[in-house]
Protein backbone atom coordinates (compact mmCIF):
# COMPACT_ATOMS: atom_id res chain seq x y z
CA UNK A 1 0.00 0.00 0.00
CA UNK A 2 1.12 3.56 -0.73
CA UNK A 3 0.70 6.57 1.55
CA UNK A 4 -2.26 7.52 -0.64
CA UNK A 5 -3.81 4.12 0.02
CA UNK A 6 -3.33 4.63 3.76
CA UNK A 7 -5.05 8.03 3.65
CA UNK A 8 -7.94 6.52 1.69
CA UNK A 9 -8.30 3.78 4.29
CA UNK A 10 -8.28 6.32 7.12
CA UNK A 11 -11.01 8.36 5.42
CA UNK A 12 -13.10 5.25 4.73
CA UNK A 13 -12.80 4.06 8.35
CA UNK A 14 -14.22 7.37 9.61
CA UNK A 15 -17.09 7.27 7.10
CA UNK A 16 -17.87 3.68 8.01
CA UNK A 17 -18.08 4.49 11.72
CA UNK A 18 -20.52 7.31 10.99
CA UNK A 19 -22.73 5.05 8.88
CA UNK A 20 -22.81 2.39 11.58
CA UNK A 21 -23.82 4.98 14.16
CA UNK A 22 -26.78 5.94 11.99
CA UNK A 23 -27.78 2.38 11.22
CA UNK A 24 -27.72 0.70 14.61
CA UNK A 25 -29.82 1.11 17.68
CA UNK A 26 -31.51 0.35 20.97
CA UNK A 27 -34.17 -2.02 22.22
CA UNK A 28 -33.04 -4.40 24.92
CA UNK A 29 -35.30 -6.97 26.50
CA UNK A 30 -33.08 -9.03 28.79
CA UNK A 31 -34.13 -12.38 30.22
CA UNK A 32 -32.39 -14.74 32.61
CA UNK A 33 -32.60 -18.08 30.85
CA UNK A 34 -32.74 -21.63 32.16
CA UNK A 35 -29.01 -21.87 31.53
CA UNK A 36 -25.89 -21.57 33.62
CA UNK A 37 -24.69 -18.00 34.09
CA UNK A 38 -21.15 -17.36 35.30
CA UNK A 39 -19.97 -13.91 36.32
CA UNK A 40 -16.40 -12.65 36.45
CA UNK A 41 -14.97 -9.93 38.62
CA UNK A 42 -14.84 -7.14 36.06
CA UNK A 43 -17.05 -5.97 33.22
CA UNK A 44 -17.87 -2.83 31.28
CA UNK A 45 -21.63 -2.45 31.45
CA UNK A 46 -24.05 -1.31 28.80
CA UNK A 47 -25.29 2.22 29.06
CA UNK A 48 -28.91 2.91 28.21
CA UNK A 49 -27.96 3.05 24.54
CA UNK A 50 -25.60 0.23 23.52
CA UNK A 51 -25.79 0.76 19.79
CA UNK A 52 -27.49 4.03 19.05
CA UNK A 53 -31.04 3.73 17.59
CA UNK A 54 -34.14 1.48 17.63
CA UNK A 55 -33.56 -2.29 17.39
CA UNK A 56 -36.12 -4.57 18.98
CA UNK A 57 -34.39 -7.58 20.47
CA UNK A 58 -36.26 -10.70 21.54
CA UNK A 59 -34.64 -13.03 24.08
CA UNK A 60 -33.46 -16.38 22.75
CA UNK A 61 -32.18 -19.67 24.13
CA UNK A 62 -31.04 -21.01 20.75
CA UNK A 63 -28.29 -19.95 18.36
CA UNK A 64 -28.04 -21.53 14.93
CA UNK A 65 -24.61 -23.16 14.52
CA UNK A 66 -24.73 -21.97 10.90
CA UNK A 67 -24.52 -18.37 12.12
CA UNK A 68 -21.13 -18.88 13.74
CA UNK A 69 -18.13 -17.36 11.98
CA UNK A 70 -14.38 -17.16 12.36
CA UNK A 71 -14.24 -20.55 14.02
CA UNK A 72 -11.11 -22.30 15.22
CA UNK A 73 -11.09 -25.94 16.22
CA UNK A 74 -13.87 -28.51 16.20
CA UNK A 75 -16.12 -30.07 18.80
CA UNK A 76 -19.63 -30.84 19.95
CA UNK A 77 -19.87 -27.37 21.48
CA UNK A 78 -19.10 -23.86 20.28
CA UNK A 79 -17.86 -21.05 22.50
CA UNK A 80 -18.72 -17.60 21.14
CA UNK A 81 -16.80 -14.55 22.33
CA UNK A 82 -18.61 -11.25 21.70
CA UNK A 83 -15.94 -8.59 21.36
CA UNK A 84 -15.70 -4.84 21.70
CA UNK A 85 -12.33 -3.86 20.28
CA UNK A 86 -12.26 -0.67 22.34
CA UNK A 87 -12.64 -2.54 25.64
CA UNK A 88 -9.50 -3.06 27.71
CA UNK A 89 -11.11 -5.78 29.82
CA UNK A 90 -12.16 -7.55 26.61
CA UNK A 91 -8.55 -7.52 25.43
CA UNK A 92 -7.45 -9.29 28.60
CA UNK A 93 -10.33 -11.74 28.32
CA UNK A 94 -9.50 -12.42 24.67
CA UNK A 95 -5.97 -13.45 25.61
CA UNK A 96 -7.37 -15.79 28.26
CA UNK A 97 -9.79 -17.38 25.81
CA UNK A 98 -7.00 -17.96 23.29
CA UNK A 99 -5.28 -20.21 25.83
CA UNK A 100 -8.39 -22.41 25.98
CA UNK A 101 -8.35 -23.34 22.30
CA UNK A 102 -5.62 -25.97 22.59
CA UNK A 103 -6.88 -27.16 25.95
CA UNK A 104 -10.33 -27.99 24.56
CA UNK A 105 -9.22 -29.12 21.10
CA UNK A 106 -11.63 -31.70 19.70
CA UNK A 107 -14.27 -30.77 22.27
CA UNK A 108 -15.09 -27.10 21.73
CA UNK A 109 -14.77 -24.86 18.70
CA UNK A 110 -14.20 -21.16 19.36
CA UNK A 111 -15.80 -18.31 17.42
CA UNK A 112 -15.95 -14.53 17.61
CA UNK A 113 -18.76 -12.06 16.96
CA UNK A 114 -19.08 -8.30 17.37
CA UNK A 115 -20.59 -6.40 20.28
CA UNK A 116 -19.50 -2.73 20.06
CA UNK A 117 -21.17 -0.77 22.86
CA UNK A 118 -21.64 2.97 22.89
CA UNK A 119 -19.65 3.67 26.04
CA UNK A 120 -16.66 3.08 23.77
CA UNK A 121 -17.04 5.69 21.00
CA UNK A 122 -14.37 4.13 18.75
CA UNK A 123 -15.66 0.56 18.96
CA UNK A 124 -17.75 0.87 15.79
CA UNK A 125 -14.77 1.88 13.67
CA UNK A 126 -12.79 -1.03 15.02
CA UNK A 127 -15.59 -3.54 14.42
CA UNK A 128 -16.05 -2.47 10.81
CA UNK A 129 -12.33 -2.63 10.07
CA UNK A 130 -12.03 -6.08 11.65
CA UNK A 131 -15.01 -7.41 9.71
CA UNK A 132 -13.53 -6.08 6.48
CA UNK A 133 -10.23 -7.78 7.29
CA UNK A 134 -12.27 -10.94 7.76
CA UNK A 135 -13.50 -10.69 4.21
CA UNK A 136 -9.88 -11.09 3.20
CA UNK A 137 -9.40 -14.03 5.62
CA UNK A 138 -7.47 -11.94 8.14
CA UNK A 139 -10.07 -11.48 10.87
CA UNK A 140 -8.29 -13.23 13.73
CA UNK A 141 -4.99 -11.58 12.88
CA UNK A 142 -6.67 -8.17 12.77
CA UNK A 143 -8.45 -8.73 16.09
CA UNK A 144 -5.23 -9.78 17.81
CA UNK A 145 -3.42 -6.71 16.47
CA UNK A 146 -6.28 -4.35 17.37
CA UNK A 147 -6.45 -5.66 20.93
CA UNK A 148 -2.68 -5.22 21.24
CA UNK A 149 -2.85 -1.47 20.59
CA UNK A 150 -1.57 0.53 23.58
CA UNK A 151 -4.63 2.78 23.89
CA UNK A 152 -8.06 1.39 23.06
CA UNK A 153 -9.89 4.64 23.85
CA UNK A 154 -8.42 7.11 21.36
CA UNK A 155 -9.25 7.69 17.70
CA UNK A 156 -7.97 4.47 16.10
CA UNK A 157 -7.98 5.58 12.46
CA UNK A 158 -4.21 5.70 11.99
CA UNK A 159 -3.63 2.49 13.94
CA UNK A 160 -6.30 0.55 12.05
CA UNK A 161 -4.83 1.71 8.77
CA UNK A 162 -1.39 0.56 9.93
CA UNK A 163 -2.76 -2.87 10.85
CA UNK A 164 -4.43 -3.21 7.44
CA UNK A 165 -1.15 -2.37 5.74
CA UNK A 166 0.84 -4.77 7.93
CA UNK A 167 -1.56 -7.61 7.03
CA UNK A 168 -1.11 -6.76 3.34
CA UNK A 169 -4.83 -6.33 2.76
CA UNK A 170 -5.94 -5.31 -0.70
CA UNK A 171 -6.50 -1.58 -0.25
CA UNK A 172 -9.23 -1.22 -2.88
CA UNK A 173 -11.24 -4.14 -1.52
CA UNK A 174 -10.73 -2.98 2.06
CA UNK A 175 -11.86 0.58 1.31
CA UNK A 176 -14.94 -0.65 -0.55
CA UNK A 177 -15.80 -2.94 2.32
CA UNK A 178 -15.56 -0.15 4.91
CA UNK A 179 -18.60 1.57 3.39
CA UNK A 180 -20.50 -1.62 2.51
CA UNK A 181 -23.89 -1.66 4.22
CA UNK A 182 -23.80 -5.44 4.59
CA UNK A 183 -20.89 -5.05 7.01
CA UNK A 184 -22.99 -2.78 9.19
CA UNK A 185 -25.84 -5.30 8.96
CA UNK A 186 -23.58 -8.13 10.13
CA UNK A 187 -22.25 -6.17 13.10
CA UNK A 188 -25.79 -5.18 14.06
CA UNK A 189 -26.90 -8.81 13.82
CA UNK A 190 -24.05 -9.91 16.07
CA UNK A 191 -24.76 -7.21 18.64
CA UNK A 192 -28.48 -7.98 18.63
CA UNK A 193 -27.68 -11.64 19.23
CA UNK A 194 -25.48 -10.73 22.18
CA UNK A 195 -28.30 -8.73 23.73
CA UNK A 196 -30.77 -11.53 23.01
CA UNK A 197 -28.53 -13.89 24.99
CA UNK A 198 -28.80 -11.62 28.04
CA UNK A 199 -25.59 -9.62 27.65
CA UNK A 200 -25.36 -6.97 30.33
CA UNK A 201 -22.07 -5.58 29.07
CA UNK A 202 -18.68 -6.76 27.91
CA UNK A 203 -16.95 -9.17 28.11
CA UNK A 204 -19.82 -11.50 27.18
CA UNK A 205 -19.50 -15.08 25.94
CA UNK A 206 -21.78 -18.07 25.47
CA UNK A 207 -21.50 -21.84 25.06
CA UNK A 208 -23.70 -23.55 22.47
CA UNK A 209 -24.58 -27.22 22.01
CA UNK A 210 -23.94 -27.83 18.31
CA UNK A 211 -26.39 -30.74 18.13
CA UNK A 212 -29.44 -28.55 18.68
CA UNK A 213 -28.26 -24.94 18.98
CA UNK A 214 -29.22 -24.76 22.65
CA UNK A 215 -27.64 -22.03 24.72
CA UNK A 216 -25.87 -23.99 27.45
CA UNK A 217 -24.25 -21.19 29.43
CA UNK A 218 -23.42 -17.51 29.42
CA UNK A 219 -20.28 -15.92 30.83
CA UNK A 220 -20.37 -12.31 32.05
CA UNK A 221 -17.38 -10.17 32.93
CA UNK A 222 -13.76 -11.21 33.01
CA UNK A 223 -13.05 -14.76 34.13
CA UNK A 224 -9.68 -16.37 34.76
CA UNK A 225 -8.41 -19.35 32.79
CA UNK A 226 -9.01 -21.52 35.86
CA UNK A 227 -12.62 -20.35 36.15
CA UNK A 228 -13.24 -20.98 32.46
CA UNK A 229 -11.58 -24.39 32.55
CA UNK A 230 -13.52 -25.54 35.60
CA UNK A 231 -16.90 -24.50 34.24
CA UNK A 232 -16.34 -25.64 30.65
CA UNK A 233 -15.13 -29.07 31.72
CA UNK A 234 -18.18 -29.48 33.92
CA UNK A 235 -20.60 -28.29 31.24
CA UNK A 236 -19.34 -30.51 28.42
CA UNK A 237 -19.22 -33.58 30.65
CA UNK A 238 -22.88 -33.38 31.65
Amino acid sequence: MTKLDARRIQRSIKIAAFLLTLATGLGIYLLIFNTSIFSGDKSENLSTDPLGGPIEVQPTTKISPDSNRYLTGEGDYTFIEYIDLACNVCALQHNTIKTLRDQFAGKISFGIKHFPINVHPTSRQRAIAAECAGRQDKFLEFVDAAFALPDLTQDPTDELSTIAISLQLNSDDFNSCLVDSTVVDQITTDASEAMATAAKGVPHSILIDNSNGDLVATFEGRLTDVQFTTQLERLISQ
